[in-house]
């Protein structure tokens, strides 16, 4: 229950709960459709068919992701024990590959908040000891 908690309070602080309008919120089916395409890229090295905005949307929100954590992680100390342990420095690559087969292996949760199972992704790839 208490990481439950905490993985709540963490999504809660990467996206806000009551979006502007025009802000589009990003759900596990838009975080999938973009990945699905960075994936692409980063097996094919092939600008001419993949969209790089998606590619780059990707990248960058799961940076963020594992950024944000690593930052709060490291100055917070509620937020002791971490979520997940990912590598120290971070493969980009690799990490955007785990949250992309989270992605396609539960497609029942597609309709919850991306940083979420981002998060959900990460914790499962990383254990911590």
């Amino acid at each position: 229950m208490k990481k439950l908690t905490f993985l709540l309070l963490i999504a809660s602080l990467f996206i806000a709960s009551s979006a502007s309008p025009g802000m589009v919120e990003i759900d596990g089916n838009m975080l999938l459709e973009n990945c699905q395409e960075a994936v692409r890229y980063m097996d094919n090295k092939n600008t001419q068919s993949v969209n790089l905005s998606s590619v780059n949307f990707c990248v960058g929100y799961i940076s963020g992701v594992n950024d944000l954590h690593t930052t709060f992680v490291g100055s917070v100390a509620c937020f002791d024990p971490p979520v997940f342990c990912s590598p120290r420095p971070a493969n980009l690559e690799q990490l955007v590959k785990i949250v992309a087969n989270f992605l396609n292996a539960h497609p029942e949760n597609l309709h919850i908040k991306g940083s979420v199972l981002a998060v959900a992704a990460l914790k499962d790839a990383f254990p911590c000891p």
